[in-house]
């Protein structure tokens, strides 16, 4: 079910932590009480990039961790081109042009005994940190995080989880941390450890780590919820430009935008092409 949708601003925040985290991601932390009052784990902004029009387009992050008492959201981001090469270039004091918060959030949590997965891959694994702070606020303690990535150096921070008293797996194709091989392998070993009906998995990374793990939650009868990535050009709706095929429980095939109606998704409402 469509959760209400939220007001959405536009705002100018100022930049109160910008870090370089290992080599692969930096860790940017804005002063917007505006957006951080209503935000949602799973919710992300959208960020010009520079001041002038060259890039055009905003950048969209999940948010990475969300402090309402301090108005403080962070996000996790990796440089993959020209805008996120001239974000990184912004330092402490600097101004951003950030809209927020938008998407859907995931705020109807349940902590009735429910064993919960939290999987990342990659940068993908910054919304569960996110996340993770929710369900810990919500009182949930029964998370299991498992993150991975293809070699240690593009495996986001534990910090956060760890703060949290959440343990975390971690697996590196390349062997040089953790299980050697896909997280999606270590999805499947915990989940034979839970009954089905008492585990929920929440999941965000590259598309084919995301149908991978969809594939092993409909094996096993678990629910699994996708946060999905797709290419933005406004992060309102207008474009439709992040249009994903979906199939309801009818078996009818239709499309939804990534950005207004997700980006989070019952696995087994898309359909993995």
């Amino acid at each position: 079910m469509l959760k209400k949708e939220r007001r959405k601003m536009r705002v100018r925040a100022q930049i109160v932590e910008h870090l370089k985290i290992g080599r692969a991601y930096y860790l940017l932390g804005l002063h917007a009480p505006e957006i951080a009052r209503t935000a949602e784990a799973g919710q992300f902004i959208n960020i010009r990039c520079a001041e002038t029009l060259d890039p055009l387009l905003r950048r969209p992050f999940s948010f990475y961790s969300i402090d309402r008492d301090a108005g403080i959201i962070k996000i996790l981001y990796e440089v993959k081109g020209r805008g996120t090469e001239i974000l990184s270039k912004y330092k402490v004091g600097d101004f951003l042009d950030i809209m927020g918060p938008l998407g859907r959030g995931i705020d109807e949590l349940d902590n009735g005994g429910i064993q919960v997965i939290l999987l990342g891959g990659g940068v993908g694994g910054a919304p569960m940190a996110a996340l993770a702070e929710k369900l810990h606020e919500c009182g949930m303690r029964a998370i299991r995080v498992l993150l991975g990535a293809s070699t240690m150096d593009r495996l986001i921070p534990f910090d956060v989880f760890k703060s949290l008293g959440i343990e975390v797996s971690a697996a590196t194709e390349d062997g040089s941390l953790g299980y050697k091989g896909f997280v999606t392998d270590l999805l499947k070993k915990q989940l034979e450890k839970f009954e089905r009906k008492d585990c929920l998995v929440y999941a965000c990374g590259p598309k084919e780590m995301l149908k991978a793990a969809a594939e092993i939650c409909r094996n096993k009868g678990v629910k699994c919820i996708v946060l999905m990535d797709a290419l933005m050009a406004c992060g309102v709706g207008a474009c439709q430009g992040c249009a994903l095929k979906v199939r309801d429980e009818d078996g009818v095939e239709t499309y939804v935008r990534v950005c207004t109606e997700g980006p989070n998704f019952d696995a087994r409402e898309v359909v993995w092409e």
